[in-house]
């Protein structure tokens, strides 16, 4: 195993701060957990037998330990334990003193207690001071607030399932909880703007977090192919759309996922040729050709594969960074402890008990490293009710001394004002960084992106460019002459905030690292997002979202049981890691108004999202157990995808535990299993799940999928279509809660975009702020506002020597070129069906 490393001795982002934490589930665990990172004293407030997260294990050697479950280990650490049962009056008043002298609180509404969770204006009567972060599955309305579900539920709403997995077998989930890290991740963010909204005087009251929402905002891919042609992507073999191969390979010693991502993939003949040896290859029309590729693909697969089954993972890895190609290895949680990288990063922290001596255990580290207030790491995750004395300190200490917030006013913009005035800067390609920017616009913030360069529209739509660089302000910059940096430094000057998502070589060429601009910028906060973070031995290399999801462990637990690894058919470690860097941005701005300066951020897409396998991490620490894909089932529940009336229709089941299981029997009218002894327990369920699976496929192929669904939610049995693209668009609950806007899109016109951020604030939502402007449309305005003058200002913006793509979405050659892409999608089965009146049939009236 790696050398482990203590925390760091310096003050964490945010200090003075406390929370309290109603035990409600995984999601408001992370979340509590990231703020606790941050520095703020979170208060877990469980049942007296202990909450979910305490009681799911895993244990060492099976045997239930309340204090030493894995899970409860790895998202606990750095809290305080409370056991107090608020579901009674009794509870509810010994609480309400340590809620008021809190900032926040965080629970889901529906979580049993005697407190108005479920009425937030009786919450904000009663706790003026206190902010109360709601993470809830749907929100707290809407057609589908009362319905149950989980991540698999969940996944399947948010389009994920529908295009992960095989095009022959049902539709997968990940082998990691999605919903619930992405709802905890976002709640973090949410607990932090309010934080600082309440330091601008304008405390919210409530805040509405959807998990449903904040997992359907990743779903970039799906929702632009179908807003461009009207094509509903389909699951073939987990690939992404364009081109391929984008698909997780066999070699010697394990997988790996082939992604040509990097400066590499440009010439990706010569490349693949060189890496397989052959470079007489270069001009084969597999290589040389992506059509022939996408269409023969088993024929490229064959040439490639004695290659890479005489190499090792690790020798293909090496030999690709060499040729700037973006692979990466499909990494285990033992391969994940042994990382050189991760090694070199002192990821790794040691667990320590509440007088710092370590207990033997392991920790992750922050997703976030700063160079002035490092994440925390631990103590160590608290025994049940070690801090029940707080209760009768709080009592004793009565209301706390500091003034009650001001009357709520809304901003001008109606946006959040403590970002008002906040200015960003944002230098980011693909999508971690610019999700990061638009994300801070919707708040509140100005955010300017510079560009050098816009790219013509990608094959997948316009749609896609525009998800990513809404709400912002263009300013074209040529980076590459001395005058463009010059003008770069400028703007950086004048700035609060500064997002890129490059290899560290590329702001390095740019001269624009944090060294080189602090002297000049020094209350600049920069956040940097790369693969690998900004050191370490594979700090150079260029990755993705499809390279990280293998390279940080989800893949290897993602699959068809007994079968290789897969990948999921999104991205979505890409906006997951921009989320995190959005909370680290928000949490050094906040720092800053103690210190006056500002910190570099490094963020990690590999150290964000290894947290996602607590429980895999947690049982192999704890008893040497390392789990693969086990399809859509976790131990003790029914769960699955099952097969309904209609093409390639599904719906998603997910039966936690017995109470529920009984539901779905009554409602199904098959009381009979209740009576059966192969399901008579979960462990019986969980032995017999082939044949439970065959049954309920056996009924629901008889009905729709919407059929499934309305009947098994009304009994309390969770259960969701699996959705396509336009289903998602046409979602009733989203579109009731205003999760699209209507934004304009060059060549389309106005369609409905995802909000980036879509908590409610006391009611208020976050739209989208303005189109994707013209390229270097503020290019002049942006120069004026550091200092130049008009005429040196426009004069700045003709020189730069840049111009935008000419061809639009609908010129013949593109169009040409497009259709013959698809067709091919399509003959493959890639693409379920085209609409040719897509456009009218999601308009949001």
């Amino acid at each position: 195993m790696a050398k482990l490393v203590m925390p760091d001795g310096a003050p964490p982002p945010l200090d003075g701060v406390r929370a309290v934490e109603i035990a409600s589930g995984l999601a408001t665990a992370y979340s509590a957990r990231l703020l606790a990172q941050s520095g703020v004293e979170v208060i877990r407030i469980e049942p007296p037998g202990g909450d979910a997260i305490r009681q799911a294990g895993p244990f060492k050697d099976d045997r239930t330990d309340l204090d030493g479950g894995g899970l409860h280990r790895l998202l606990n650490a750095g809290k305080r334990s409370v056991a107090l049962d608020v579901t009674t009056a009794e509870g509810a008043v010994a609480l309400e003193p340590l809620l008021r002298g809190s900032a926040l609180l965080l629970a889901s509404w529906r979580t049993p207690c005697a407190l108005p969770l479920s009425e937030p204006e009786k919450m904000r009567a009663r706790f003026p001071d206190t902010t109360f972060v709601s993470i809830s599955e749907f929100g707290i309305d809407g057609p589908n607030a009362s319905h149950e579900a989980d991540s698999h539920i969940i996944e399947a709403l948010a389009g994920n399932s529908y295009v992960s997995g095989n095009p022959d077998r049902e539709p997968l989930s990940s082998g990691v909880e999605l919903a619930d890290y992405f709802g905890g991740v976002v709640g973090w963010i949410s607990s932090l703007a309010a934080l600082a909204e309440a330091r601008a005087g304008e405390r919210p009251g409530f805040v509405d977090v959807s998990m449903h929402e904040t997992l359907t905002m990743t779903d970039d891919h799906n929702l632009s192919v179908y807003l461009g042609i009207g094509g509903v992507r389909r699951r073939f073999y987990s690939r992404i759309l364009p081109g391929y191969p984008s698909d997780i390979f066999a070699c010697k010693d394990g997988h790996i996922a082939f992604v040509t991502a990097g400066p590499g993939g440009r010439d990706f003949a010569g490349n693949i040729s060189k890496l397989i040896e052959q470079p007489e290859l270069a001009a084969h029309p597999l290589l040389a050709d992506v059509s022939q590729r996408v269409v023969r693909w088993e024929e490229f697969d064959e040439l490639i594969r004695p290659w890479f089954e005489s190499h090792t993972s690790r020798e293909i890895f090496v030999r690709t960074g060499e040729l700037d190609l973006g692979f990466g290895q499909v990494a285990s949680v033992p391969d994940l402890l042994d990382d050189d990288h991760l090694e070199d990063r002192g990821y790794w922290r040691a667990e320590v008990d509440a007088n710092g001596e370590p207990t033997g255990g392991v920790l992750p580290g922050p997703a976030g490293r700063f160079t002035e207030s490092p994440m925390l790491i631990g103590p160590e995750a608290p025994a049940l009710g070690e801090a029940n004395a707080l209760l009768a300190e709080a009592s004793e200490d009565g209301q706390p001394a500091a003034p009650r917030a001001a009357t709520r006013r809304e901003p001008p913009s109606g946006r959040l004002r403590y970002f008002e005035g906040i200015r960003v800067v944002d230098l980011s390609r693909g999508w971690t960084g610019s999700l990061a920017g638009r994300l801070l616009s919707e708040l509140g913030a100005d955010v300017v992106k510079v560009e050098y360069a816009r790219p013509p529209h990608s094959s997948i739509g316009p749609a896609y460019f525009t998800a990513r660089q809404a709400s912002k302000r263009s300013c074209a910059l040529n980076l590459r002459t001395p005058e463009g940096r010059e003008l770069m430094l400028r703007l950086l000057e004048r700035a609060d905030v500064f997002v890129e998502n490059f290899p560290p070589r590329v702001t390095r060429g740019l001269h624009l690292t944090y060294p080189e601009i602090v002297d000049r910028c020094p209350r600049l906060v920069m956040c940097s997002i790369a693969g690998f973070g900004q050191s370490g031995p594979n700090g150079e290399r260029s990755a993705v979202g499809m390279t990280m999801e293998a390279a940080s462990g989800p893949a290897a637990v993602t699959g068809y049981p007994g079968e290789p690894p897969l990948k999921t058919g999104q991205t979505w470690v890409d906006p997951f890691t921009g989320l995190h860097g959005v909370g680290s941005i928000i949490a050094a701005l906040m720092r800053r108004e103690v210190t006056g300066r500002g910190q570099r951020i490094d963020v990690s897409m590999q150290e964000s999202t290894v947290p996602t396998l607590a429980p895999y991490l947690a049982d192999y620490l704890l008893n040497g157990r390392l789990h693969g894909g086990n399809g859509n089932r976790r131990p003790g529940m029914v769960r699955g995808a099952y097969p309904c009336a209609g093409e390639d229709e599904w719906v998603s089941i997910s039966l936690r535990s017995y109470p529920e299981w009984e539901a779905f029997c009554r409602a199904t009218g098959h009381e009979a299993w209740l009576s059966d002894f192969r399901f008579a327990s979960a462990e019986a369920r969980t032995r017999h799940h082939d044949e439970i699976d065959a049954l309920i496929a056996d009924w629901t192929r008889e009905r729709s999928k919407w059929e499934v669904t309305e009947l098994l939610q009304a009994a309390g049995a969770p259960a969701a279509g699996v959705l396509k693209a336009d289903e998602i668009l046409l979602d009733r609950h989203l579109r009731t809660r205003e999760f699209f806007d209507p934004v304009h899109v060059d060549d389309l016109g106005p369609v409905p975009l995802q909000r980036y951020f879509p908590p409610k604030f006391d009611g208020r939502g976050f739209p989208t702020r303005n189109p994707v402007p013209p390229f270097g449309e503020h290019t002049a305005e942006a120069l004026m506002e550091v200092g130049l003058s008009e005429a040196e200002a426009r004069e700045a913006a003709g020189s730069q020597g840049l111009v935008a793509p000419s061809l639009g979405w609908w010129d013949p050659d593109v169009v040409a070129a497009r259709d013959a892409e698809f067709a091919d999608y399509a003959q493959l089965g890639s693409i379920l069906r085209f609409d040719a009146d897509f456009l009218e049939k999601v308009r949001i009236p």
